[in-house]
């Protein structure tokens, strides 16, 4: 497994320039927009930034610990419950340079339990990538447009929409989903992601619509409830500038006749103790370090 890490990390590495840091947009001022939707020094900052988070997408791990939670629609009621804990890395698949988590199932001690890694049944992309979500690659598949600044705690952020051009699937790729993200104002560092799959409030209407048809022809409820997903990303490790994912929480919700939502199954998946792969500080991260001197 270090080997295939240190081997990706090259070729991920050896296709990449560097890249210089971003600046986010003076206090007050309005640049204008480009054709992502954003203004363009704004954009240029976030590319870069996304960018830079796309070096470290191999050099680094994490613990992971995963709490699944089921409920009946029919009673709201808990049926089931399920904990576990992983050493949580990313990978890049073999031909299709296509991102992938790797999971090592740990004891609550942290002891390898398994020879063989997990395999999980996930509906939401690998939460990392939601940082890269700015790339150039990326930009083809999103619309843009710039809410407001908000302060959030102590800490100034812009709120930017996003809306994913990609018909919903099973929503392992960030372009399923649209949404809101909160990112630091002057790092341009992610800290917090809000989304739902797209176009969901256009289908839940259309789904609500031929639910509440089948109830008042038959009485019954002939056709399944209307399904909505939500998914939450935290962003509250921070590591040399750059803040990483720390959780992320996914729901499956049913809704009745009056619209209220029951949730039915919750997943949630938090990250701690986070170690860097053949990471030198000065050597992925120094434009944070010189942006951050002022040099």
């Amino acid at each position: 497994m270090n080997r295939h890490l240190r081997v990706m990390t090259f070729l991920l590495l050896a296709a990449l320039t560097a890249i210089p840091a971003p600046a986010g947009p003076a206090p007050g001022q309005i640049p204008a927009e480009d054709d992502s939707g954003l203004p363009e020094d704004l954009m240029a900052g976030l590319r870069r930034r996304s960018h830079l988070y796309r070096r470290a997408i191999l050099r680094f791990s994490a613990r992971e610990e995963l709490l699944e939670e089921n409920v009946k629609p029919e009673t709201g009621q808990l049926s089931s419950r399920h904990e576990a804990v992983y050493r949580y890395l990313l990978q890049i698949d073999p031909g299709e340079l296509k991102v992938s988590e790797y999971r090592e199932t740990l004891s609550r001690a942290g002891v390898p339990v398994r020879s063989s890694p997990a395999v999980l049944q996930t509906f939401m992309p690998p939460p990392y990538l939601w940082a890269t979500l700015f790339a150039s690659e990326n930009e083809s598949l999103f619309r843009y447009r710039l809410l407001r600044p908000e302060r959030r705690g102590v800490t100034d952020t812009l709120v930017i929409a996003f809306d994913g051009l990609l018909a919903f699937d099973l929503g392992n790729r960030p372009a399923e989903w649209s949404g809101r993200i909160w990112v630091d104002r002057d790092r341009l560092v992610p800290l917090h992601l809000e989304a739902e799959p797209a176009r969901q409030e256009e289908i839940l209407e259309a789904q609500m619509a031929r639910y509440r048809k089948a109830f008042r022809l038959g009485g019954l409820r002939l056709r399944s409830r209307p399904t909505a997903h939500v998914l939450s990303v935290e962003f509250l490790v921070s590591r040399f500038g750059l803040s990483f994912p720390s959780q992320s929480i996914w729901k499956r919700q049913v809704l009745d006749l009056d619209g209220s939502r029951l949730t039915t199954r919750y997943i949630r998946h938090r990250y701690l103790d986070y170690r860097f792969i053949n990471v030198r500080t000065d050597e992925i991260l120094g434009e944070v370090l010189q942006e951050e001197s002022g040099s």
